[in-house]
């Protein structure tokens, strides 16, 4: 669980970099991760300077709605909680799942805002992907139902898909890829990407 939050610790600070070094000024959102991994004197000064996004785990989730230091992190007079977001929602089935559903549901009635925003994300949420969109789309979604404790519509879902950005149709054979590596090196954007060696790369190492 630490290790994701600290990758995702990680992405946030590259954004960051990246908007500071695009604009010149202090990225206006502020957050920070809140786990067993950081001192006391780390945790003191999170608490007493709330950021707008917290990266933790629901271990230590379930420590917040019990330990008044953390308690500006859950109440509703101060958390303004507006997201709730979990990352590698397939993890949560069987009795961590449910123990992740009832501890959400404490968190949303202790917060005060039933109308936060659920978000969940996942890279192998439906085993099956021959089935329908219809159909995976409505498997996301009563699972995410249940988890969260309110409606989610497969409306809401997100699929993703991968699309190649190579422009050789059909695959290159083995023949292409001999005569492309007797011809001069691509010199524009357009050319690599109408390369066969290009399109064998992406689909035998990328893809």
């Amino acid at each position: 669980m630490n290790a994701l939050v600290n990758s995702q610790y990680e992405a946030l600070n590259a954004l960051k970099r990246g908007y500071e070094d695009r604009t010149g000024r202090s990225m206006p959102i502020r957050f920070e991760k809140y786990t067993g991994q950081e001192n006391e004197e780390d945790k003191i000064r999170i608490q007493e300077a709330r950021p707008h996004i917290l990266l933790t785990n629901f271990m230590m989730l379930e420590m917040m709605l019990l330990r008044p230091q953390e308690s500006a992190f859950v109440d509703k007079e101060h958390s303004n909680l507006q997201f709730l977001v979990l990352d590698e929602l397939h993890m949560y089935r069987g009795r961590q799942g449910a123990d992740v559903a009832m501890l959400l549901r404490r968190l949303k009635e202790r917060c005060g805002n039933p109308r936060v925003r659920h978000i969940g994300t996942s890279a192998t949420m439906v085993a099956d992907r021959t089935a329908p969109a219809s159909e995976r789309r409505r498997a996301v979604a009563d699972f995410a139902t249940r988890l969260f404790g309110s409606d989610i519509a497969p409306s809401n879902i997100i699929e993703e898909t991968l699309r190649p950005i190579t422009t050789t149709e059909p695959p290159p054979t083995r023949s292409d890829l001999s005569l492309a590596l007797n011809q001069p090196v691509p010199q524009t954007a357009a050319e690599l990407l109408a390369s066969p060696l290009t399109a064998w790369i992406e689909s035998a190492v990328g893809l």
